[in-house]
């Protein structure tokens, strides 16, 4: 069995892959709130001085850069950023900040444009490193990942149970309540405002009280994934209580378990 063991650092998380990762050693580079100005030339000086330094480290395997990488979000900022990290002579893996999304109506989209992505993944002796902008939906406000990330995944669910005839009306007059439980998803690459995407929603797991349900996000005509992620349900009665859905609900039962076998006969 793998273990596991989660971490934050700064906009960024790693998981332990496995065993192997008590054996390991190796030294990443963590830069963070660069700032780069158009109106002020000292924060990229002093990201150059900082590249000279880690170029001049021995035994570094990557970089890893936090927001807020500049001060205002602008294009010619982010470029500057870009073109400074470039000269790294180790990998570097970069997310946005706060000073990205919101100090700029155009930061986000062009951080994705200029860096590749708006998010990264990075596997590396055993460890996981999973990089992801947790800024906050309005200036100086708490950081959290926002709702959009999670809300397409509860859009396909709705239309997933209307499908197999058990819209959330039919539910509810049947007593039905399917709360959500559990949600976690994958960032493979980002996405703009123009794209349009398809969404594949399956049983993922079911044993009449619990359901889990797997997402699968990509551009529209395409194979090109873009997210993956899990949502997981009970189901209880109006009064919260847990229901097991064959003793009364044979049909919603069968349908869940075939959807389930599916799910499992297209992984085997």
């Amino acid at each position: 069995m793998k273990q596991k063991a989660y971490f934050l650092l700064c906009l960024c998380c790693w998981l332990v892959l496995g065993a192997q990762a008590q054996q390991s050693c190796f030294r990443f580079a963590h830069l963070t709130d660069l700032h780069i100005s158009p109106n002020n030339a000292q924060p990229t000086e002093d990201l150059l001085r900082s590249v000279a330094q880690l170029n001049a480290t021995d035994g570094l395997d990557f970089v890893i850069v936090t927001g807020d990488l500049t001060e205002e979000g602008d294009r010619a900022s982010l470029e500057k950023v870009k073109s400074c990290l470039d000269l790294l002579k180790m990998p570097h893996y970069t997310v946005l900040g706060n000073h990205e999304t919101k100090w700029s109506e155009s930061g986000c989209t062009a951080f994705a444009e200029i860096f590749g992505a708006e998010r990264f993944k990075l596997e590396h002796k055993g460890f996981l490193f999973l990089g992801f902008n947790s800024g906050p939906l309005m200036r100086m406000a708490y950081g959290h990942v926002v709702p959009q990330d999670i809300r397409w995944m509860e859009e396909a669910r709705v239309d997933f149970l209307e499908k197999i005839g058990w819209g959330f009306d039919r539910l509810e007059a049947e007593g039905i309540v399917s709360p959500v439980v559990g949600v976690h998803g994958r960032y493979k690459k980002s996405c703009t405002f123009a794209d349009v995407l398809e969404i594949t929603v399956k049983v993922q797991k079911y044993n009449g009280m619990m359901m889990h349900l797997a997402y699968e996000m990509k551009l529209a005509g395409s194979e090109q994934v873009l997210l993956t992620g899990v949502s997981e349900h009970c189901f209880l009665d109006q009064t919260g209580k847990p229901l097991r859905l064959k003793q009364k609900w044979q049909e919603l039962d069968e349908i869940l378990k075939n959807c389930a076998a599916e799910y499992e006969a297209e992984k085997a």
